[in-house]
């Protein structure tokens, strides 16, 4: 009597207890099944594995911006034995910082310099380098006092009189030279006022900062 007694409530037992992990009650781990008890000690690194993959898989789509790529950097360079006219796309790079301006006078009919003339240049000079200047302007002159070809002959004559003695005056070895001749097409006092021929004998010299 007690051998049936004991079948029919382990019958019972049976009976309630949750098949699958689908019949679980609440409140009773999942892990309570015995068929499950022997995968139980690969769920760790089963969990890891997952995780590695969420990460690699979508982890870096969701979470890192996009970076911007820096554009490259443009460089302009004008030799000096082109450096008679400045491309414009010199300007288009970047806009120049005067850092000194001189003028300096020659006697007619000459092109060399007298001594204040050539002191005035290496004082130039030596603005222009403390302030780093990379580029120099150059713009010859000349009165009206002959044919429009010879002074412009003479006037670009200037012009290279005072670019030699500013290359050997400055300390920077990669300075550009803008280098013009401009005749006695622009007199110092401007269009339409009166000439003055002492003051049209010149060299305009401009140093820029790029």
């Amino acid at each position: 009597m007690a051998g049936r007694e004991k079948k029919k409530k382990k019958r019972r037992q049976r009976a309630h207890r949750p098949r699958s992990a689908s019949h679980a009650v609440a409140g009773v781990p999942l892990w309570s099944e015995p068929a499950l008890w022997p995968f139980a000690p690969t769920l760790p690194l089963i969990g890891m594995l997952v995780t590695t993959y969420l990460v690699l898989a979508i982890g870096p789509a969701t979470l890192t911006e996009p970076v911007a790529a820096e554009p490259p950097a443009r460089t302009v360079t004008v030799p000096a034995e082109q450096a008679e006219r400045v491309p414009s796309a010199v300007a288009a790079v970047a806009g120049p910082a005067i850092a000194a301006d001189t003028t300096v006078w020659f006697a007619s009919g000459h092109t060399t310099l007298a001594a204040d003339q050539r002191r005035e240049l290496r004082e130039f000079a030596a603005r222009a380098s403390a302030e780093g200047a990379s580029l120099v302007r150059v713009a010859g002159h000349a009165d009206n006092t002959g044919p429009d070809e010879v002074n412009r002959t003479v006037s670009m004559e200037r012009a290279r009189t005072v670019e030699s003695l500013l290359r050997d005056a400055l300390t920077r070895t990669d300075v550009t030279f803008e280098v013009s001749a401009h005749g006695s097409d622009q007199p110092a006092g401007g269009p339409g006022a009166p000439r003055d021929r002492a003051a049209d004998r010149r060299v305009e010299v401009v140093a820029e900062t790029w």
